[in-house]
Formats: structure tokens, sequence, C-alpha cells
């Protein structure tokens, strides 16, 4: 049983194994920074597109998050030591859930200290929200909420799932809204969309954008591909994994000595701040997994990070 109000603050009530959970949401700020654009693949802004301008709410202590997604609230509810998948309809009240403790299976890319690669098996993660602790002396002034700008973008497969821009923003505002439930309170870094790139938005194509290459091609592509905006990280989203058979969902490139850590710019024609994640029942916990391998990213912190406010 589950009600919600539909003004905000949103007031969400629900009962789970006979406990009842009273939470109550504020709109809070959107993971878009203030000048995020929708851009072609020379890093020009795209006339008549623009990012979704929903609202994220948020309750405090990171007990829940929810954005709009489609006509419905989706997002996460900390519930039981764990973080469960939610989908509410505020014109009726009525709230569904899914517990999602596993991810699907995910495998790393690694670059060795001699500049080869090498492939890890494949693991299965599990998620404790418990088990969120905060994290110290990662960064200079780690007291101070960062925001950590990022670049994403949608394959071909991804793009169909959508109609334009702003519905696909949507839907990335909700898998960032989510992935902030851990990034927030254990490295006090908030991911940051600031530029979104979809090819077949603007009639363009890449190598990455097409699920035929298989997603460690397609991050191979996504480490030669000339990117359109300076940012952390880029981030390639796709819809090419098929429920019920084994493989990989994720792939993020995860930086050594070799690499220095902290390249935003090429290192023997690659780029080392990329991944890409298969859009699955987890995607944003994958997403969140994979971000965590680009050490290459998180060494500007000081550079692109400042008060979130």
């Amino acid at each position: 049983m589950a009600e919600l109000s539909p003004a905000a603050p949103l007031q969400m009530s629900f009962i789970s194994n006979n406990e009842k959970y009273n939470l109550q949401l504020e709109r809070v700020r959107s993971p878009f920074t203030r000048g995020a654009r929708i851009i072609n693949g020379k890093g020009e802004t795209v006339p008549g597109q623009r990012v979704t301008d929903q609202p994220v709410f948020r309750s405090a202590n990171n007990g829940a998050v929810l954005s709009p997604v489609k006509g419905v609230l989706r997002g996460l509810v900390r519930m039981n030591g764990s973080l469960v998948d939610v989908e509410a309809d505020p014109a009726t009240g009525r709230m569904s859930t899914n517990l999602q403790v596993h991810t699907p299976r995910v495998s790393e890319r690694i670059i060795d200290e001699g500049g080869g690669f090498m492939s890890a098996g494949a693991t299965e993660r599990i998620f404790d929200s418990e088990a969120i602790h905060r994290w110290t002396d990662c960064y200079e002034d780690d007291y101070i909420k960062r925001q950590f700008s990022m670049g994403v973008s949608l394959g071909d497969n991804g793009a169909a799932l959508f109609t334009d821009a702003e519905d696909a923003t949507e839907w990335m505002q909700s898998i960032f809204a989510m992935t902030n439930m851990v990034y927030e309170p254990q490295l006090n870094i908030a991911l940051m969309i600031d530029a979104v790139y979809i090819p077949a938005y603007v009639s363009e194509s890449t190598d990455w954008a097409s699920c035929a290459s298989g997603i460690s091609q397609q991050l191979d592509d996504a480490m030669a591909w000339s990117q359109p905006s300076r940012q952390g990280l880029w981030h390639v989203f796709d819809d090419c994994f098929t429920n019920g058979q084994a493989g990989t969902v994720g792939l993020a490139v995860l930086g050594s000595a070799w690499n220095g850590f902290c390249a935003m710019d090429p290192l023997g024609g690659q780029m080392t701040n990329v991944g890409v994640t298969y859009i699955t029942s987890g995607t944003w916990l994958t997403f969140a997994h994979e971000v965590g391998h680009n050490p290459s990213g998180w060494c500007h912190i000081r550079l692109l990070g400042r008060d979130a406010g």
C-alpha cells in the first residue's frame, strides 16, 4: 500500500514487511549544469533541442529520490538495508517497487603498466546501501560539496527508445539522480551532465553508436573518438543487451601509473576518460560501477569541481 501526494514537497507513505515509511521529498537541483547543452559532433549547440526542465525530488539523508520519466516518477527508496527501485504515479498515488540488489555481470577493461590491455573476469556485484561510508582525503578540500562535469551520449539503439532529446534527457536525469544517491554521501560529489551528444538526433554517425560491433569494440571506438566537448568523463549509453542472455553490460577504462591517472587529453591517440553502459533494469547501478573505474577524470575534481550550493 502506498500514497503519494502530487504536489511539492512530495509526501510518500507506504508499508513494507509490516513497517511503515513516511518520507517527505523536497525539490532539489537537477543533475544538469546551468549551461548544459545538446550538441553536435563539432561541439556546437543544436538549435531547437534542449535538456529537460523536469524537477528532481529527494528526501533528507538520501532516503529517497524521484524524478519524472514518461509521465511517472521513478527513483529509489532506501528500505530495509537496500536501495529499492520505485515507480510512482502522481495522478493515482500508487507506487510499485522492484528490489534491485544485484547488477548484471560486469567486466572491466584495465590498462596495465605496460600500456597493454587485459580483461578481468565477469563478476556479480552486490550493492548494500548501508555500506556507504564517507570517504575522506580523496581530493583537496573534500569537505566542500563538488560538481563533476560529464558528457553523455546515446548509441543508435538507445536513441530509438526516446522520441526526442527532451525525452532522452528526462531519462538521463533519472539515472544521474539515482547514481548520486551513492556518490554524494560517499565522495561529497554530485555527477553533473554538462553536454549531451546523440548522433541519431543530429543526422550524424559515429563508430561507437552501433551495437553490431559489441561493447568491447564500442569502448575502443569511444577511446579513439574526438570528443566534442572537454569534460571530466564521457559516457555512452546504448540499448544492446538482450534480456535472458549472459554478457557484459558495462565497460570503462581504468587508469594506471602508465597513463598518469589524469588524462583528459589523448594519450597515444586514445582517450581514457570514457565508459559504456548498456540499458537494463539495473542501468543506474552499472553506470555507478563503471564511473568508479575512471580515475583519469577524478583527478580533475580540483579543476572542474565547484560548490554545488
